[in-house]
């Protein structure tokens, strides 16, 4: 998408894509704080769909299971384990932008991978939750947000005025050799209504 020079993607965002700083140790692991893709896709992304076949191509319509690369979240700070026999796991938390409300706005992550030779296997679990508690339109300050709501496509217009998403999803594969392989992927979405929602 096109920006005029000098514009941000949208409002307020110094940084619309990732920017983060951090530190890493082999021993001990890696900690980040800034915006960025979440540990859900960080963690599913070697057995995603978009791996071979990028974009809209690949993702599921809409892209309303996370498994591309639309999803990024501020103010987030995520720790990624060392690889220790195959398995890495991961956490983040986005700090919300509303004071006095330390979960209005604010976005999580947790999941972890097991990559050996020809099999792997990952499982992740996020929930954004909207800045106006009770739903509504979904807030400025919300963690998630790229000038709206994260997610929200012709496909599920209708839901967002939500209070939160949540995804869980498990993906997975075999290489049988280099010419073949196979993959296969699930995911649970949930648009979460508050008070405020109007579905």
């Amino acid at each position: 998408m096109p920006f005029p020079k000098g514009a941000a993607q949208f409002p307020s965002a110094a940084f619309a894509q990732q920017s983060y700083v951090g530190v890493a140790d082999q021993k001990l692991g890696t900690v980040t704080m800034g915006r960025g893709f979440t540990t859900y896709f960080w963690m599913l992304s070697p057995y995603s769909p978009v791996k071979y076949l990028p974009g809209p191509i690949g993702a599921h319509p809409g892209d309303v299971d996370n498994l591309d690369i639309d999803y990024k979240t501020s103010n987030t700070i995520r720790y990624i384990s060392p690889v220790d026999s195959g398995v890495t796991f991961s956490g983040g938390y986005s700090l919300s932008g509303v004071p006095g409300c330390t979960n209005c706005g604010a976005s999580w992550s947790a999941g972890a991978n097991y990559i050996a030779n020809s099999f792997g296997i990952a499982a992740a679990i996020e929930r954004f939750n909207n800045s106006n508690s009770q739903g509504g339109v979904w807030g400025a300050n919300s963690t998630a947000t790229a000038n709206g709501e994260q997610a929200v496509s012709a496909i599920t217009n209708g839901f967002q005025t939500a209070a939160a998403q949540q995804r869980f999803a498990v993906t997975g594969g075999y290489t049988f050799n280099d010419k073949f392989d196979i993959q296969l992927s699930y995911s649970n979405v949930q648009y979460i209504p508050g008070n405020g929602s109007s579905y």
